[in-house]
């Protein structure tokens, strides 16, 4: 409504987020724990009295006391607050991923409390109707349904889930060639790029894929990423962690039903559900969320899964738990100042940032070189340092960085600017291959070929140059700007020059 500014240029509702598929995430969890809330709290009220719903009380004054509704009857108002709130803002974001967990978190908590609710009863008649034709009919109504919904949403961003799908595709290709141990835990931001590149170079890729190709630092699926950073082992592990929270540990049989336990299984399975199609763990508010469930969940197990060593002949059980608190309590320090290193690097890097966008390169780069030091592992900041020295003609110094920066992600900015260091020092076999890369992986981009048809025209390769020009002029571009049509204009004036020499 314009009241607040969003966070993003191209989206009006962001929350405290950079756009709407976080924040849709965020609250969207909320819904399935509401509802939770609101039976449990409702059942309760309806086995006390009336009078009993307003008996707590705030404040006493002598014999005044100012009276407030119990703590059930706040938690079933608030539980349906939040769902009237998160109901409303949720179509505002267009956030298909959160969504789909919210409503599958939903039918989980229908199904779990099936026993309570009137209306699920209804809805179980259905299904058992002495007619088959009957059933067979309601069967496929809902099988039609959901079809047609799931259909809807991927129409309604056909290219972002089909730039999703080709993120799938391409991952596959790097589990393939490491599936027990995986690439690490940033191989996927160090390698996708190169096996996109590959992918396109092969002829793997279609049209609509090139449109849609893109270099993310995530797989936009949790699966997909366990299964590329830590391989069949993470995963096979991860599932036994997973299992470990929701189960707890074994003893007897349980048969009562555990409202609280369901309801926070309902928020869990939303988030869960969230992460394949997006990047919950690279959210902070999302992993604390999820965090704090498993947290609640762990502790409301009938019988928890408990960590423990036993101390050799000792009635008393020695905990992890207490070992972990004698070795988080050693490590503060050190964790104090690693914080402290990265809070630093990063503000440098944010005033390294302000003069490159100002054009201080001189300065920039002093800011940069103390980021560098106190972040050296972050692809992205050598990516940004070694554009600043490239920019301030220190070809040398940047392709340096650029070659470490290459070791931690894989981006086509990045190689361009890699090849545009090789080409200015002489090195234009390197740059060639550099700027080939660059386009293949991503095709529908223009400055990469741009740059090789400048490159040949500069090696006196008429032909080739020709070649590419006439390519890009008659080139659909995927997205029109300014620069594109500058960049056009520049080549038509080259191949005349070229035509003319050649007369």
């Amino acid at each position: 409504m314009g009241i607040t500014n969003s966070f993003h240029s191209h989206f009006l509702v962001t929350g405290s987020f950079h756009n709407p598929g976080p924040y849709a995430g965020y609250i969207m969890s909320g819904v399935p724990l509401s509802l939770g809330i609101y039976w449990i709290t409702k059942q309760r009220i309806k086995k006390n009295k009336a009078s009993d719903c307003e008996i707590d009380y705030l404040v006493k004054f002598g014999n005044y006391k100012l009276k407030i509704p119990n703590r059930d009857v706040m938690l079933n108002y608030l539980s349906q607050l939040i769902l009237v709130l998160v109901v409303i803002l949720l179509p505002s974001t267009q956030s298909r991923a959160a969504f789909i967990g919210m409503i599958i978190g939903c039918l989980y908590m229908v199904y779990s409390f099936r026993r309570t609710l009137s209306q699920y009863n209804k809805i179980k008649l259905l299904f058992q109707w002495p007619s088959k034709r009957i059933r067979f009919i309601a069967m496929m109504g809902m099988v039609l349904f959901l079809f047609l919904g799931g259909y809807l949403l991927y129409l309604t961003k056909k290219g972002s889930a089909d730039g999703r799908i080709l993120m799938w595709r391409v991952s596959t290709e790097m589990i393939k060639d490491k599936p027990l141990l995986g690439w690490g835990v940033s191989g996927f931001e160090a390698h996708y790029g190169t096996y996109q590149a590959e992918w396109f170079k092969e002829g793997k890729g279609t049209v609509s894929e090139e449109l849609v190709a893109g270099t993310p630092d995530a797989p936009f699926n949790e699966i997909v990423r366990v299964l590329v950073s830590l391989g069949g082992v993470g995963f096979v592990l991860s599932i036994l962690l997973f299992r470990s929270i929701w189960y707890g540990r074994k003893k007897g049989h349980i048969t009562s039903f555990n409202g609280l336990n369901t309801t926070l299984k309902g928020g869990v399975i939303s988030i869960l559900v969230f992460s394949m199609f997006s990047y919950t763990l690279d959210i902070a508010p999302m992993v604390v969320q999820l965090l704090i469930l498993s947290v609640l969940l762990v502790n409301n197990q009938r019988y928890p899964f408990v960590l423990s060593l036993g101390c050799w002949k000792s009635k008393y059980p020695l905990f992890v738990g207490h070992i972990l608190g004698v070795m988080m309590l050693i490590l503060i320090p050190f964790l104090s100042s690693a914080t402290w290193r990265s809070f630093k690097g990063y503000q440098s890097w944010k005033e390294a940032y302000d003069l490159y966008r100002y054009g201080v390169y001189d300065d920039a780069n002093k800011e940069y070189e103390h980021a560098n030091r106190l972040l050296p592992d972050d692809g992205l900041l050598c990516q940004m340092y070694g554009k600043s020295l490239q920019m301030n003609e220190e070809y040398d110094e940047a392709k340096q960085i650029l070659l470490h920066a290459s070791s931690l992600r894989s981006d086509p900015i990045l190689s361009m600017t890699l090849g545009q260091c090789y080409q200015q020092i002489g090195e234009i076999k390197q740059a060639e291959t550099l700027y080939w890369d660059s386009w293949y992986m991503i095709p529908h981009k223009f400055y990469p070929k741009y740059l090789l048809a400048k490159l040949y025209q500069y090696t006196g390769e008429d032909k080739q140059f020709v070649e590419i020009a006439n390519e890009l002029l008659s080139k659909k571009m995927k997205v029109k700007s300014k620069a594109i049509e500058e960049m056009r204009n520049e080549l038509i004036g080259m191949i005349n020059n070229v035509e003319d020499e050649n007369r």
